[in-house]
């Protein structure tokens, strides 16, 4: 298919099909490529989640059979939709179209990421009614932590076109991605992840604040009363004003507690992490900021009672184990921060709770493609019951 020309500017002509999730196809490209992608690189951009198999039998062989044969006859019902679209016999699937190329897209927050496999980019374009101050600000960001070996390198950008590219990391996802037993979880905790936690502490100057203020001022910058001016939110409302009003109650309590803001990914996830010919990487730095010292280290393994269902008592005991090896680790980088950190643990988990659904709530305002407010009663629901599982503890170990 030939390229569209409107005011100069290359047009690329994206479909969406009908049982591809959130990927876009560019028509422009051949057959055969999109034929590689459905059938060779299904894993790097696939919709589908699947876990992997513990354990081979006779069973779970015809299994794994079934989906084999399952994910096959997907792809190529994708593909023949992508050929009617390509050749035009007819017209299914939503249509959009991009002003940068690569072999498909998907729909991330305030716009798409394009991914050209071929120059090994990925090119985000942001939706027509984001800012320009904020594209700007994205951009800056991205340069700032470019620099980090452990984060993608930043190619080029366009302000005026809206576009930035940067370099495309393609391998499997962290391990930790999938529920998997506490030794291997720690193992790859004590081996990467805790030593890129201790990097982003000390990657600009820690700062110090009133705990008391700052939860005050997520709270109000959150503007959580804009959740009754909605039908589509306002049934959340009482839930999230509840669990915020608590959590600032018990800050309160803590008077004058002075606790470390440093620089944070923002979504530390192992969603967003990497393993790559070159060691792990950490993509999707667009979140990056300051934030409390332990914010980072709580989004890793919180993010698997969310998304990976790993029940919270699990979470609480990867938690525990997890502290110890890491507050070694502060206490020998930072130790400002460890001090701090040792002397108010809970202090420091209150606040990134808090930090966790005001992040949530600014975030629910401009994106198009999650749920937002279901994960937020989610977090909620996982934070209650990890506070009530530490209060448990707490009784068990005072009566012991």
């Amino acid at each position: 298919m030939r390229e569209e020309i409107e005011g100069g500017s290359r047009k690329f002509q994206y479909v969406q099909l009908p049982n591809e999730g959130q990927r876009y196809f560019c028509l422009q490209q051949s057959l055969y490529i999109a034929a590689w992608i459905l059938y060779f690189q299904s894993d790097v951009f696939s919709p589908i989640e699947r876990s992997p198999q513990k354990s081979w039998s006779f069973g779970s062989s015809i299994k794994w059979i079934r989906n084999y044969v399952g994910l096959l006859r997907w792809h190529t019902k994708s593909l023949i939709i992508f050929a009617i679209n390509k050749y035009q016999w007819r017209r299914i699937g939503l249509i959009l179209e991009l002003p940068r190329y690569g072999q498909l897209c998907l729909s991330v927050h305030q716009g798409h990421k394009i991914f050209d496999l071929r120059r090994g980019v990925a090119i985000k374009v942001f939706d027509c009614e984001v800012h320009e101050s904020v594209i700007q600000q994205e951009i800056e960001l991205l340069q700032k932590v470019s620099c980090m070996d452990f984060s993608p390198s930043f190619v080029k950008w366009n302000i005026e076109e809206r576009w930035y590219e940067e370099e495309f990391l393609n391998g499997p996802l962290d391990a930790a991605y999938d529920p998997v037993d506490s030794a291997t979880l720690l193992k790859t905790f004590q081996g990467n992840v805790s030593e890129f936690l201790y990097q982003l502490i000390l990657f600009q100057p820690p700062t110090t604040s009133n705990v008391r203020q700052y939860a005050n001022s997520l709270i109000g910058g959150a503007n959580i009363d804009r959740l009754l001016s909605r039908k589509s939110t306002v049934q959340y409302f009482d839930a999230i004003n509840n669990f915020l009003n608590v959590m600032a109650a018990r800050l309160e309590k803590e008077g004058e507690c002075l606790i470390f803001l440093t620089f944070t990914h923002g979504d530390f996830v192992p969603a967003n992490m990497v393993n790559t010919q070159h060691g792990l990487k950490i993509i999707d730095w667009e979140h990056a900021g300051s934030r409390s010292a332990l914010f980072d280290f709580y989004s890793y393994f919180f993010y698997r009672s969310i998304s990976r269902k790993v029940p919270v008592p699990d979470v609480v005991a990867d938690i525990e184990q997890a502290l110890s090896i890491f507050q070694a680790g502060l206490a020998e980088n930072v130790p400002n921060v460890f001090k701090s950190v040792s002397q108010g643990l809970k202090v420091y988990r209150w606040i990134f709770f808090v930090e966790m659904i005001v992040r949530l709530l600014h975030r629910e305002m401009s994106d198009k493609n999650l749920n937002v407010m279901n994960y937020i009663l989610s977090y909620i629901a996982v934070f209650n019951e990890f506070e009530q599982l530490s209060i448990q503890s707490t009784r068990h170990d005072s009566y012991g």
